[in-house]
């Protein structure tokens, strides 16, 4: 039964979010709100589809077994500093620590392939974000 409940409230906590999503989307002007009035009802269909799924299965394994606990928090805390940072630091440098940590906290320990790819996600994503999307992106230099 406890293991249904958790298997249950990961979907049901992202329905919540895409109504909410929904709900502050109309609040915008014109057709600004069109985006992400479209990425909530994906979420939410994604949602309900596995929340259906969950709901007909008898027997539910424990998703979390083996998890540490310890490590999940430690990745949040690095996801909150990269959010912090992001403004005082720039996109590249703040991109460039968390790949890197990333990484690592994953147990790749190729020193030079893990600088290297930490350098070409962060310019990767710099050229879709900032030269084909166009979004500002905090920069110290650039």
């Amino acid at each position: 039964m406890k293991n249904k409940l958790i298997s249950l409230l990961c979907p049901s906590a992202f329905l919540i979010f895409g109504v909410y999503i929904i709900t502050e989307s109309l609040k915008f002007k014109s057709t600004d709100g069109i985006f992400p009035i479209m990425t909530a009802v994906l979420l939410m269909s994604v949602s309900l589809i596995q929340l259906t799924k969950d709901l007909l299965v008898k027997e539910h394994k424990d998703r979390f077994a083996g998890s540490n606990l310890l490590q999940v928090l430690e990745y949040t805390a690095a996801l909150l500093l990269y959010a912090f940072l992001f403004k005082k630091i720039g996109y590249i440098l703040d991109t460039l620590w968390m790949t890197a940590y990333t990484m690592f906290a994953l147990r790749y320990r190729d020193w030079k392939r893990l600088i290297l790819i930490s350098f070409g996600i962060t310019a990767i994503l710099y050229l879709i974000f900032r030269v084909l999307l166009k979004v500002p992106l905090p920069t110290l230099w650039l």
